[in-house]
């Protein structure tokens, strides 16, 4: 279903309670694909940690799902106008 966040098949482990400062703390475990993708979208977006690209990630990435839930699509438009659906609620 999602295109958008494919390749970040993780494993995520809660680390027991670890709460700080109204955080809570995560360790991931992903391909060096995924990391290296990663990396290149904090470089990218001038992120200053992992932290930051994961979280802008899951806001989109809930966004996305919201109006899918509710029956839309995702649609991303190009610079030459054309357009691609990234997500929708139908089935292949």
């Amino acid at each position: 279903m999602s295109k958008i966040i494919d390749g970040l098949k993780s494993a995520v482990r809660y680390a027991k309670g670890d709460k700080t400062a109204g955080r809570s703390t995560f360790y991931l475990e992903m391909t060096e694909r995924s990391a290296e993708r990663l990396r290149q979208m904090m470089a990218d977006s001038d992120a200053d940690s992992p932290a930051d690209v994961i979280g802008n990630a899951l806001r989109l990435y809930e966004a996305c799902l919201k109006e899918v839930n509710a029956g839309g699509k995702v649609i991303v438009r190009r610079a030459d106008g054309s357009e691609i659906e990234a997500m929708s609620g139908e089935t292949s």
